[in-house]
């Protein structure tokens, strides 16, 4: 008797511990994809200031798909004016991803100075 509760408390232990390292390795996905998608949305940011620096018109909104290391991704670029300042637009990059039934999304946001059109 004592053998089989041995057993069984083994076994319930050895499923606790799996389930846990399945969960740890799981988060590590979700962080690996969180950082690139943080890297790619920085970069885009990045563009998107040196565009519009180069006087290339800010688009309202954009967006398109792509791959980063064979995980597809949705983005999109996103510019908000301000009311106290005309010149200043809210720039959000966001990336879009499923890793299995979840879906995450990340965000990079920053102002961007706009001058207007002379008449």
């Amino acid at each position: 008797m004592e053998v089989l509760v041995s057993v069984v408390l083994i076994a319930v232990g050895t499923v606790v511990v799996m389930q846990a390292l399945a969960n740890v390795a799981h988060a590590q996905l979700v962080a690996e994809d969180r950082a690139q998608a943080y890297l790619g949305a920085a970069s885009k940011m990045a563009e998107v200031e040196l565009a519009v620096a180069g006087g290339t018109p800010l688009p309202e909104e954009t967006g398109g798909q792509g791959r980063l290391h064979e995980q597809p991704f949705e983005w999109s670029v996103s510019a908000v004016a301000h009311a106290d300042d005309p010149e200043v637009r809210t720039v959000t990059f966001a990336v879009r991803w499923n890793r299995g039934r979840d879906t995450y999304r990340q965000e990079v946001s920053t102002l961007v100075r706009v001058p207007q059109e002379s008449p």
